[in-house]
């Protein structure tokens, strides 16, 4: 576990991938205890375009309370979308959130709801 974010956690699945519009491969998938905890979080780790090894993953998303769950990865006109749910999140929630990327993944938007 040396190095990884404390968020890291030991059940990893549900991968997103995509190949970025400077043709970097992104992946995200959840980390977690158990699969419906609270306390579920992104992660993502970037292949270079040209490099031949993965970077080492990083924390991506970790809403407060929230089961951060089965990321989407989405690119079109060189905009990089991912969407991801959060069941359990609490009554009146929204079944899922999106954030945005014009720089493949370098910055990111402000979380948008449906």
């Amino acid at each position: 576990a040396v190095g990884f974010h404390p968020s890291f956690r030991g059940h990893n699945h549900s991968p997103a991938l995509t190949v970025c519009p400077n043709g970097d491969v992104l992946a995200v998938w959840y980390t977690s205890w158990r699969e419906y905890e609270p306390e579920v979080s992104l992660i993502a780790a970037r292949l270079r375009f040209g490099a031949e090894a993965w970077e080492f993953p990083s924390r991506l998303i970790d809403l407060p309370g929230a089961n951060d769950h089965a990321p989407l990865l989405w690119t079109d006109r060189g905009r990089v979308r991912l969407f991801w749910g959060s069941p359990r999140f609490g009554p009146g929630a929204f079944p899922f959130q999106e954030i945005a990327s014009d720089d493949s993944g370098a910055t990111w938007s402000a979380v948008r709801f449906p």
